[in-house]
């Protein structure tokens, strides 16, 4: 709920809309909205307990582990995903 509230919504879709292409502006909305709670947090505006604290740095970690090309995620990710499950030609991949 904090994200959708005014002033952290706007920092997220200022992210998404100075990225160059959806990938990237995915990537740059999930780091927006880890830095808004991380600032929320330390203005006391958002109540983070200090045990999941540690999660920030744990999604941030993520978000800037993935590749940054999205041709280089989608094969990074066709290795992990049950592709029985779907067809991978329908969607381009």
């Amino acid at each position: 709920a904090f994200i959708l509230a005014p002033g952290p919504a706007l920092e997220v879709a200022r992210a998404i809309v100075e990225a160059p292409s959806p990938y990237p502006a995915g990537r740059a909305a999930a780091l927006a909205a880890i830095r808004v709670m991380r600032e929320g947090a330390k203005a006391g505006n958002l109540r983070i307990t200090d045990r999941e604290l540690p999660w920030l740095d744990t999604m941030e970690d993520a978000v800037e582990s993935l590749p940054d090309a999205e041709d280089a995620f989608v094969a990074r990710m066709m290795d992990e995903v049950d592709t029985t499950r779907f067809l991978a030609g329908e969607y381009d991949l």
